[in-house]
């Protein structure tokens, strides 16, 4: 199964992207967070530096 290669083996990886937060409930409220349908909800670092985390968005 894993000699015959990617497009002709049986395996299939799907990647998930989740937030990891370091201390679960004793960092999060420093790492924050910012609610996307509420401007004023804007907690922690991640609130702090919203628009320099957020990026740009890609050419398709």
């Amino acid at each position: 199964m894993f000699r015959l290669g990617q497009n002709k083996g049986g395996l299939i990886v799907d990647q998930l992207s989740r937030r990891e937060k370091p201390f679960k409930l004793l960092a999060s409220r420093t790492v924050g967070y910012k609610m996307e349908n509420d401007a004023i909800e804007s907690v922690g670092i991640e609130g702090a530096f919203d628009n320099n985390l957020r990026g740009t968005t890609g050419k398709d």
